[in-house]
């Protein structure tokens, strides 16, 4: 099956209440997504790319920072030594998420060419995979964004 990310709008007000119980809310907007119409992105095993996309490091005048876009799909499982392994829960803030919209609308099609020539990867499949997460991720955080919403994600 595979490690897989998935991503859910949060009310404002239920930030603080994920990062005490993010299993919680995470099985909740599982079970809600569909009949009341929550955000969610679902970037199946392609959130390690995108890891690689959004984690290039920039300049700034403090010297070098990760971008906000690598916020939404930090993480990783947790692997057990007895060969398991255990979900990864990230909570963003509604202002985070604003920070994280506008960077990830900066990101394009030519970046995800330069990641992977970067990689030494010539694999046009993955390319045209990573645009389509790409465009999810933009439009569930251009989503959560105009709602005012924070988000919940789940790597497992």
């Amino acid at each position: 099956m595979g490690i897989r990310y998935y991503g859910f709008a949060l009310a404002a007000d239920d930030v603080n209440s994920a990062r005490a119980d993010p299993n919680r809310f995470v099985h909740a907007a599982e079970h809600e997504s569909i009949r009341h119409g929550w955000s969610d992105a679902c970037l199946d095993k392609g959130w390690s790319v995108l890891q690689g996309l959004f984690g290039g490091l920039r300049w700034t005048m403090d010297g070098p920072s990760t971008r906000p876009a690598a916020r939404l799909v930090a993480g990783d499982v947790y692997y057990t030594p007895e060969g398991t392994y255990l979900p990864h829960y990230g909570v963003l803030t509604p202002e985070e998420m604003t920070e994280i919209a506008a960077d990830i609308e900066l990101v394009t099609a030519a970046d995800v060419d330069s990641y992977f020539d970067a990689e030494r990867r010539d694999r046009r499949g993955d390319i045209r995979y990573t645009c389509d997460l790409l465009r999810q991720a933009q439009t569930f955080c251009r989503e959560v964004v105009s709602r005012g919403q924070g988000a919940i994600y789940a790597i497992t």
